[in-house]
């Protein structure tokens, strides 16, 4: 079930309903006054709430699963309590980073306390995650349950002469500074290193501002085939996180889904973005990826220059990593383990 203004994508597993808790107005949900629009639609909470429990009642549902991703977590944990069913809570992300801006942003992180304390299970996408919910809202037993992958691919044989970086996904604002950074420390490297092809090309998304004298390519979103082929082209995989203190909320808690796609590709990641991070400790520790910690754009280029040596050993500590963490038949496990809880059998 799906709950929101929009309905989602169509769904090619099982069978999806989807619950609009108010009509979408258009261009005002682009802009800053969109945070306004919540008080003009007092009873959307409680209409949600009632289309989904006759949607429970009619399915005759054992338990309620919920990611927190806004209040319809909420509305799910109010549902479960009025029929008497077993709640699970996911949460990937921390409210006070993706609701930051919104005029319900306390209420929503009073409301996850009490699910939090009160589900039947709880499930998050990192240790850190968990930890975090732990010290705000007091000790509860969690799991840690991510995107999984069904298969590791070898290493990539890289061409001496050349240096392809690979992004693919949404460039959010936060990443301009460090796709800034990029593109200088890679004009270094190629200035250091004349007869090196160097370039980026960016998949789903295009460089924020000027890149100076680095060839950058610029892909529409595509296809998971067009993507795998983009990889194997390249030569290092490109992760940024945002640096800053408005951002931790996002960073210090959140693994990035592009992260688990990455380790089991076979190629070598350039992780750049706090060290404090929760994808960012993950890697290093792991040795699995050359890590760029700030935004120096002469560091970044001296990381780049000195790992050419261990890139194989680099790959080497992804692909271990996505072994004991990262492998969609142990997401499931899990998952299942939790809600096999409830009398759910598959």
């Amino acid at each position: 079930v799906c709950v929101g203004v929009t309905p989602p994508p169509p769904c090619s597993i099982g069978e999806e309903a989807f619950i609009q808790t108010r009509p979408h107005l258009g261009r005002i949900e682009r802009t800053r006054f969109r945070r306004y629009i919540e008080p003009f639609f007092p009873r959307a909470e409680q209409n949600a709430q009632a289309k989904l429990e006759r949607i429970c009642r009619d399915s005759e549902a054992a338990c309620m699963h919920s990611i927190a991703h806004g209040n319809d977590f909420w509305i799910s944990f109010q549902t479960a309590d009025k029929l008497g069913i077993p709640f699970y809570l996911t949460v990937h992300d921390r409210f006070e980073y993706n609701l930051r801006k919104s005029n319900s942003l306390q209420q929503n992180v009073e409301r996850l306390g009490v699910a939090w304390r009160n589900a039947q299970g709880r499930m998050v996408i990192s240790q850190e995650m968990g930890d975090g919910l732990n010290a705000l809202y007091g000790e509860a037993p969690f799991l840690t349950v991510t995107d999984g992958l069904t298969e590791i691919k070898p290493s990539i044989e890289r061409k001496a002469d050349r240096l392809a970086v690979y992004f693919m996904g949404a460039l959010h604002t936060s990443y301009h500074a460090n796709f800034r950074a990029l593109a200088e420390s890679l004009i270094i490297v190629q200035r250091k290193n004349p007869s090196l092809k160097v370039s980026l090309t960016i998949r789903g998304s295009s460089f924020p501002g000027n890149a100076g004298d680095l060839p950058v390519h610029c892909l529409p979103w595509g296809s998971e085939e067009e993507v795998s082929r983009d990889i194997h082209e390249a030569d290092i995989l490109y992760l940024p996180l945002p640096f800053g203190k408005e951002y931790e909320p996002f960073w210090r808690y959140s693994l990035s889904t592009k992260m688990v796609t990455y380790v089991g590709s076979g190629m070598p990641i350039l992780y750049h973005g706090p060290a404090e991070a929760a994808a960012g400790r993950m890697l290093i520790s792991n040795n699995a990826c050359m890590p760029a910690v700030s935004l120096d754009s002469i560091e970044i280029a001296d990381v780049l220059q000195n790992a050419q040596s261990r890139l194989a050993e680099i790959v080497g500590g992804a692909q271990i990593l996505a072994s004991n963490k990262f492998m969609l038949e142990d997401q499931r496990i899990r998952f299942w383990g939790m809600i096999s809880g409830a009398g759910r059998s598959k």
